[in-house]
């Protein structure tokens, strides 16, 4: 007798194979790893070190569901790091489904005046029309709906448990430093989980854009920051989020009232944090970790 699995589930494994070729499709067979996330497959691209001595590896975590081999995810950042001397293991962060009510987008588009202009990526001119934020991104901050359940969270707490274990015995393959780079909600759920003691600790945590797009685990963000038991360099921007923005401050002033070792924010000035951004992102990234000795 077979097991039905739940659609919620079913859903999250298509998404994940789906990923995972391709991943698979677009590149070598030398340039990834399969490793096993509990019974599940996921792929990871390794990229060596340029330099005679490595400082160690970099693990990148994109957002929540992009593809981390892609331009959507951090793919175009691992060759910077790889000049400064990291070997680079790129992630696919586990797919979460957001229940975005639909009335949400109505809002925003009734919110605005006749004479304000309706295209979402006004206010970045720079930025690829193709590539918008994810619609639970899109919800105002003070926004009290709910679109991530209890089981959903548990289940996404699990998911990411399972392949971040994954990762540290690949991981582990390259001596040196554990640097973990890691985007958006991921970049959330890394920091709950290394404050609470779940994971591994590594050397430090490059978080970009932290945000969890529901207030009230939103609020909590500045606190997750702050006791985490690692160095902490939180990079965000003026087009990041509201989620992200509405916590900047908090974020500092945690870290400040906690007595934060090696806690130190910066706002990348000019365009939203892609491509474009990703020589300055990595020279921030490297200054910061030579400023700590490294």
């Amino acid at each position: 007798m077979s097991l039905a699995i739940p659609a919620t589930a079913q859903h999250r494994i298509d998404d994940l194979d789906a990923l995972k070729h391709d991943m698979q499709r677009s590149l070598r067979p030398e340039q990834y790893r399969t490793l096993m996330m509990g019974e599940q497959e996921t792929v990871v691209v390794i990229r060596e070190s340029n330099q005679a001595i490595s400082k160690g590896a970099a693990i990148l975590v994109g957002e929540t569901g992009k593809n981390g081999a892609s331009h959507l995810g951090l793919a175009a950042l691992a060759p910077y790091l790889n000049d400064f001397g990291w070997t680079t293991i790129l992630v696919t962060a586990p797919t979460l489904d957001f229940e975005v009510p639909e009335e949400t987008e109505s809002e925003n588009s009734t919110s605005q005046s006749p004479d304000e202009p309706t295209d979402t990526t006004a206010a970045d001119p720079s930025s690829d029309p193709n590539d918008l934020p994810p619609p639970n991104q899109m919800i105002p901050s003070y926004s009290t709906t709910q679109i991530i359940s209890e089981a959903s969270f548990k289940q996404q707490e699990q998911d990411f448990l399972l392949l971040m274990n994954a990762v540290e015995q690949e991981r582990m393959n390259y001596p040196g430093f554990a640097l973990i780079i890691a985007q958006g909600t991921s970049a959330a759920w890394l920091a709950k989980l290394y404050g609470d003691g779940e994971l591994y600790e590594p050397d430090a945590i490059v978080t970009m854009g932290i945000n969890w797009p529901q207030h009230d685990l939103n609020i909590l963000v500045p606190e997750l920051l702050a006791r985490t038991p690692v160095p902490v360099l939180d990079i965000y921007n003026q087009f990041d989020s509201e989620w992200t923005l509405s916590t900047a401050k908090d974020r500092k002033v945690e870290a400040i009232k906690s007595l934060k070792l090696h806690y130190r924010q910066r706002e990348l000035i000019g365009p939203r944090v892609d491509r474009q951004q990703y020589p300055l992102l990595a020279r921030e990234i490297h200054g910061w970790l030579t400023y700590m000795g490294w």
